[in-house]
């Protein structure tokens, strides 16, 4: 179970809260096929949400299509590992947040003497689905932030395997550790591109505009807010995601 929590950062929540939307795994008319997200909740088979990665990566795209100039890779800054499987299909931050991450590894990495390992940056909303209905489901997870309201979906979050290491350099540069309850999570406290509300309301909005650029027959409303009908469409989504793959604009 360790390496889940270290790998995902979960925000693991202090008190239950009463799910947005769950997902039906006992759907007799219409089941799951197997190419779709409700299929994977349903028979997770691995913890790894790069099940669902070529979705994960057009949500992120749509992110950054709609919001030019406010992200920046973090895999290859000098000082920084970005090989773990939890970080590199994703390695990105909003811009500000990843040059002071730069910043950081520059200055401190011949005092702390190892590189910095990160195994979790941004977040998007499809992988927070996936892994908020595992939790709902007591798999593979324990509870999890709704998807729309994790840190890491503002891309302002990292978790750090070797933080002790580096938590006294990394709080140098505006990276706030949350405590004993998740050591590995820092979060960038520094001016955002992006207002973080407004990147995690964004991160939801993705998706929605996505499924309808894909579904015109079958539109939800762009909210940035994960309810009921945004949580049976992400089910619903196709694993390797949409056909029209051209930036969808919310």
């Amino acid at each position: 179970m360790y390496w889940l929590i270290t790998f995902f950062c979960l925000e693991v929540l202090s008190q239950p809260v009463k799910p947005s939307y769950v997902t039906d795994c006992s759907r007799k008319t219409i089941p799951w096929g197997n190419g779709q997200v409700g299929y994977v909740v349903c028979n997770q088979g691995t913890c790894e949400t790069s099940q669902i990665a070529l979705l994960s990566r057009q949500v992120y795209n749509n992110i950054a299509c709609n919001s030019a100039n406010s992200w920046s890779t973090i895999a290859g800054i000098p000082g920084v590992d970005t090989s773990g499987s939890g970080v590199n299909q994703f390695p990105y931050l909003q811009k500000y947040a990843a040059d002071s991450l730069a910043a950081c590894a520059a200055a401190k990495r011949g005092i702390v003497g190892a590189n910095m390992i990160i195994n979790s940056a941004i977040r998007v909303s499809s992988q927070q689905h996936l892994l908020y209905q595992w939790g709902n489901r007591n798999k593979c997870v324990g509870l999890v932030a709704v998807p729309g309201t994790s840190n890491h979906e503002a891309g302002l979050s990292i978790d750090v395997n070797n933080y002790q290491a580096w938590s006294a350099s990394l709080q140098a540069y505006n990276f706030v550790p949350i405590g004993s309850s998740d050591p590995v999570h820092f979060d960038y406290s520094g001016t955002p591109n992006v207002n973080p509300s407004t990147a995690k309301t964004n991160d939801i909005k993705s998706f929605q505009a996505l499924w309808n650029l894909n579904n015109p027959n079958d539109v939800i409303p762009v909210t940035g807010v994960y309810d009921s009908a945004t949580g049976l469409r992400f089910d619903m989504s196709p694993v390797n995601g949409f056909a029209n793959t051209n930036c969808a604009p919310f």
